[in-house]
């Protein structure tokens, strides 16, 4: 089953929190948190590892004991846990984590002013023509922020990054539900409502849960 749980990183923005919380995290999550310089990735990041550490414990596992590898493009993974599949993305004051026992990409972005052109230079034509025929300004920084968050997370479900290309498959909508037009391998797309906020998952396993599982401390 493919599972994804969100939090808000406002429940952490104190000092007592904080540190409450980081001092509970793995040694490569607290490097990960030190290397932020700005308060708010502080508080996204470890809002990441609050998600994971909330993920493992159902299967009797705990963050802090977790030892990460990098696999290609620099994906992390667990080297001790075998069949443990996670993504983690965050934007605004949200991190979302998809966890599951397949491979599994996952994006949030806020939906905010959106570069047009970039839509026109990296999507496909299709993909372009969707965002235009928004009947407003709105409505068009929405849908490049839909789209992007969807081609984000295929990009990381296959660990490659922005590298891999955004225009190297193509997106459209049955019925409003996304679906890869060129889809060779198979792959499932699943989007979740969070207000002002673009979320989708992808995955070889068309398995979702309805919705997203929201953690609170």
């Amino acid at each position: 089953m493919n599972n994804t749980y969100i939090f808000n990183s406002q429940q952490i923005d104190n000092a007592e929190k904080f540190q409450k919380y980081y001092s509970c995290m793995s040694d490569y999550r607290k490097s990960k948190i030190d290397r932020m310089k700005m308060e708010k990735d502080k508080l996204l990041s470890l809002s990441a590892g609050i998600l994971l550490d909330s993920c493992l414990k159902k299967l009797g596992l705990r963050e802090k004991s977790m030892e990460y590898a990098l696999g290609k493009n620099e994906k992390p993974f667990f080297a001790n846990a075998q069949g443990i599949y996670f993504n983690i993305s965050h934007s605004g004051t949200y991190a979302v984590c998809s966890f599951s026992e397949n491979e599994i990409g996952c994006d949030i972005e806020k939906i905010e002013s959106a570069d047009i052109k970039i839509a026109e230079r990296f999507f496909t034509e299709s993909e372009y023509s969707y965002i235009l025929s928004g009947e407003n300004t709105e409505e068009r920084n929405y849908r490049f922020i839909r789209l992007w968050t969807l081609k984000e997370s295929c990009l990381k479900y296959k660990g490659v990054g922005l590298c891999g290309g955004l225009n190297s498959f193509e997106i459209g909508f049955i019925h409003n539900r996304p679906v890869i037009l060129n889809n060779d391998e198979k792959l499932y797309l699943k989007e979740y409502e969070v207000d002002g906020y673009c979320v989708s998952v992808a995955s070889g396993s068309n398995s979702f849960v309805h919705s997203l599982v929201e953690v609170q401390l």
